[in-house]
């Protein structure tokens, strides 16, 4: 045991009356064989059949205990398991409803996933049903964006909305069908405060409140699982009383269960087993609740609801700050200060030097009208003491005066920083205050930085920051040491404990292991061209992927040449190489590569071309096909490709997106592709639907999957990254901020990646930094 609280799980149904078995729910903990990771992932499946078929209850169940067992089964993800049921699921309903003769017996299933791993819990909605989760602080409302959205089974293309949360003890998870209207997040709220009986009288207060579905409510246990009864039904009264959570709040007692032994379950009961979970060490680096993102395979994310715009934003101002709206003190007059002193001193040294010169020829011996021949030691004495005296009188004019302005320009700066506040709703006007405010700090800085300029200059910025959708990421050294003079990262790939680096000087990967609070490298990881080995035909590598190790070669990386040889790179060992087929024109010039599930796509835009291998886990044998159809769009400036499902995006070197739909089914409909596919700028005052952003050099792409489900396009000119969603509306954009004191605006990003853990990698050459995203 690792001190991570295993979870039983309190099962109600409603109608509050039904048998306290709930139809349609299956849950299935790790039995027999399974992959790595699975151990103690829990998986529930709560479904509902409508149509016309013969399908019996007992071939329904069976037919999902396979599914459950691919689950177990599957390496990746969990999110990456979970699509993969759902698509599984759907692919044989759908075989089966366009079968000849199907026309009147067609079926489609509404589906809800969850899987519980340690204190974490997973979602996926399909169809028409909704899923609430009730927890102190992170609450959920899981359903398709387009309610009139059909179940699986009625076309190919699958839509699922992932979500993910942390489960707390008497957090409430509520799944439902033809969900009341009146079910809303408000009316969810404080639920996990309530004993079952309360919650179900607010559920069902309204004469509406008709559906099916099921509670399940956390506690902490063994693992086990139970169906239990209402001690009381719920009554209806006229006024429900609301519960505030609060310091006060009281947790509800503990049920009074109607607990039905396993093994006296009856024929009509789904339940599996109550085998509790084995611990594990959570993710601390997990957000607690992550945002729902829309996802599908097999489906033109173009088609799918845009998420609404965020709030909040103003548009950029070009100019660091605009004119002062009120007289201020300007710079000039210390100029003019420093400038009379220096001339007043000039005339000092000459009216000193005279002086001298006079009183020395009186005491001097010799004749009264002839000069006075001085030393040439004297000389140079005079000429070392004048000017120093009259230097330390310019500077002590100088710091007279700054010390009399520079309160002053801290107390302009803070006046408008506190005007700018008072501005309201009005993004504009307190930019430009916000903005006028960084003038005056930068003013009083130039005579010296204090705690107070310090630290209203970064309230300042930080709320500049937040008007303009800049997220600031606080990144440290990934890197023990510096990497040799000359490195340069081009690509990095990150695991939970692994970075991978592409150096384009050497064309060689590099492999760091995380260790305490860096990634330290690994000496021995051989992984690009060996000048040692006389056989290896193997060119400096262009690109590269990281790929489970649960593989026939035991490889971590999967990296490509310019022609075409694939060198799968394993810790600890030489590796393997292996040749792609060549298209039927043989290879132009690599430029990327994408893996997807077990297919390949590979850019080579000297002969704009995306080319598709279907592999076998990831062994690709067979000759590559053409990813387009009849349209090919322009490719010989692509930089970079990524692809998830049947959608691939392409980024161009003018900074614009093309975004593919691949179609399987060539008889039936082409692969279309939208060039370019438009940017979506959704901060305040923009709202505009761009080609690209002219101020932006994007150079590099990196897609991450669900619950993320983002696009990340890192911008060189600004060393920023631009994050999207899938439909390429912008949700923000993040900006290094480097804590070992070097400016990022100075140096020039080469390379990033995302990990599934939300960590920004960004390299600047030689040097690598590392952060969480917000």
């Amino acid at each position: 045991m690792d001190g991570h609280p295993l979870f039983d799980l309190n099962i109600y149904t409603y109608p509050i009356f039904e048998k306290m078995t709930a139809p349609g729910l299956m849950i299935f903990p790790p039995t027999g064989k399974v992959a790595r990771g699975r151990e103690n992932n829990l998986l529930i499946v709560y479904f509902t059949l409508s149509g016309q078929t013969a399908i019996t209850t007992e071939g329904l169940h069976t037919w999902m205990e396979k599914k459950a067992e691919s689950f177990h089964r599957n390496p990746g993800t969990v999110t990456a398991g979970m699509r993969e049921l759902i698509e599984s699921v759907n692919l044989d309903l759908y075989q089966r409803n366009t079968r000849p003769g199907r026309q009147n017996s067609q079926v489609e299933l509404d589906l809800q996933v969850a899987v519980i791993k340690r204190e974490m819990l997973y979602l996926a909605n399909c169809g028409r049903g909704q899923c609430f989760f009730i927890g102190g602080g992170n609450s959920l409302h899981l359903r398709n964006i387009d309610q009139s959205s059909r179940g699986l089974g009625c076309s190919q293309a699958v839509g699922a909305r992932f979500s993910q949360c942390i489960i707390n003890s008497n957090d409430l998870l509520l799944l439902s069908f033809n969900t009341p209207e009146n079910w809303t997040e408000e009316l969810m709220a404080g639920g996990q405060q309530l004993s079952s009986e309360n919650f179900a009288r607010r559920l069902f207060n309204s004469p509406d409140s008709s559906g099916r579905g099921l509670i399940i409510r956390f506690q902490e246990g063994t693992g086990k699982v139970s169906y239990l009864r209402y001690t009381q039904a719920p009554v209806r009264p006229a006024v429900i009383e609301t519960i505030q959570a609060g310091p006060e709040a009281v947790l509800p007692p503990a049920e009074e269960k109607s607990e039905i032994p396993f093994k006296n379950l009856g024929p009509d009961t789904v339940l599996r087993t109550t085998t509790p979970l084995p611990a594990e060490k959570p993710n601390s680096s997990l957000p607690s609740f992550s945002s729902v993102n829309q996802v599908g395979s097999g489906q033109s994310v173009k088609n799918q609801a845009a998420r609404q715009p965020q709030q909040g934003y103003v548009p950029a101002v070009e100019s660091k700050a605009a004119a002062p709206r009120e007289p201020l003190i300007e710079t000039d007059a210390i100029k003019s200060a420093v400038g009379k002193t220096l001339r007043t001193g000039a005339k000092v040294k000459r009216q000193a030097s005279d002086w001298v010169k006079q009183a020395l020829q009186k005491v001097a011996p010799g004749k009264p009208d002839q000069p006075v021949q001085f030393s040439r030691g004297l000389l140079i004495a005079i000429a070392v003491v004048v000017p120093v005296i009259i230097a330390t009188i310019a500077i002590l004019t100088f710091v007279n005066h700054a010390n009399s302005t520079t309160p002053q320009y801290l107390a302009l700066a803070q006046k408008l920083y506190q005007q700018a506040g008072n501005a309201g709703t009005d993004g504009a006007t307190r930019l430009t205050d916000y903005q006028q405010s960084i003038y005056w700090l930068d003013k009083a800085d130039s005579y010296g930085k204090s705690s107070d300029s310090i630290a209203l200059r970064n309230t300042v910025q930080a709320s500049i920051d937040t008007l303009q959708g800049v997220i600031s990421v606080d990144m440290v050294n990934a890197t023990s040491d510096v990497l040799l003079s000359g490195t340069n990262i081009s690509q990095m790939s990150a695991t939970n404990t692994d970075l991978y680096a592409l150096d384009s000087s050497s064309g060689k990967v590099l492999r760091f292991s995380l260790n305490g609070g860096t990634y330290q490298e690994d000496k021995s990881f051989d992984c690009g061209p060996n000048p040692k080995n006389p056989i290896s035909n193997l060119g400096p590598l262009v690109d590269m992927v990281s790929i489970s190790p649960d593989n026939s070669y035991n490889a971590t990386i999967l990296a490509v040449d310019a022609k075409g040889t694939l060198d799968y790179c394993v810790p600890g060992d030489t590796g393997y190489i292996v040749k792609l087929s060549a298209p039927d024109m043989g290879w132009g010039k690599i430029q990327s590569i994408s893996l997807y599930q077990s297919n390949l796509y590979v850019l080579d835009n000297k002969d704009n071309a995306v080319f598709r291998f279907e592999g076998s886990g990831i062994d690709f044998p067979d000759k590559p096909t053409l990813f387009f159809d009849e349209e090919i769009p322009p490719l010989a400036d692509a930089l970079d490709i990524e692809e998830i499902g049947y959608e691939l995006y392409i980024l161009r070197g003018n900074g614009q997106m093309v975004e593919c739909t691949y179609s399987p089914l060539k008889d039936m409909k082409s692969t279309t592709c939208l060039a370019p596919a438009p940017f979506v700028d959704t901060r305040a005052g923009k709202n505009s639907t761009v080609n690209s952003f002219p101020d932006a050099q994007f150079v590099q792409m990196h897609l991450t999957e669900s619950p993320d489900s983002s696009l990340y396009l890192l911008d060189a000119s600004k060393d920023t990254i631009y994050h999207f969603s899938y439909l390429r509306n912008l949700q923000r954009v993040l900006h290094p901020r480097l804590t070992d004191g070097n400016d990022s605006t100075k140096l020039i990003p080469t390379s990033f990646t995302v990990s599934s853990s939300r960590i920004l990698f960004l390299a600047f050459s030689n040097r690598i930094y590392y952060g969480q995203i917000p």
